[in-house]
Order: structure tokens, then sequence, then C-alpha cells
């Protein structure tokens, strides 16, 4: 996931979890498997506010994002 963001955006941020990623270290747990949450903000997004937004050049890149992660789960 980290070498797909680092094709497409200039900066990649990793971090361990965050409160919003819901309780995904219980579903690891129950599954093995590796999880990942990749978010879709900017610094002035406002998160969780009544007029939280997104930039659309934002969520094109994103979608793009999610395009190269499905085309990796093809059999090599």
């Amino acid at each position: 996931m980290i070498a797909l963001g680092q094709r497409l955006y200039s900066e990649v941020e990793v971090t361990p979890t965050s409160p919003g990623t819901g309780p995904m270290y219980w579903a690891n747990e129950y599954i093995q498997a590796p999880i990942v949450a990749v978010g879709l903000a900017y610094d002035d997004s406002l998160v969780h506010a009544p007029n939280e937004n997104i930039r659309m050049a934002d969520y094109d890149k994103h979608v793009e994002l999610i395009q190269a992660l499905i085309g990796s789960y093809e059999v090599k």
C-alpha cells in the first residue's frame, strides 16, 4: 500500500492507527490478515465538521489509488 501511494502522491503518511479507523486491531486478530485504512482529506477538509469537504481532484486521485490496490490483487 505504501508503494502504491508513493507512485500517486508526493507524500505518504503512515500511522499505526487512528480513532476513525474503528476496531481494526480486533478484526485483524480474528481473521489474521493484513488490514489497511486509507484516508482522503487535506488540511482544510474540516473532518467531522458540519461543513466537512474534500476536493474533487483529491477524490479522483484516491480512486486511482483504490484501482491500483485492486489491480495489485491480480495473480502474478
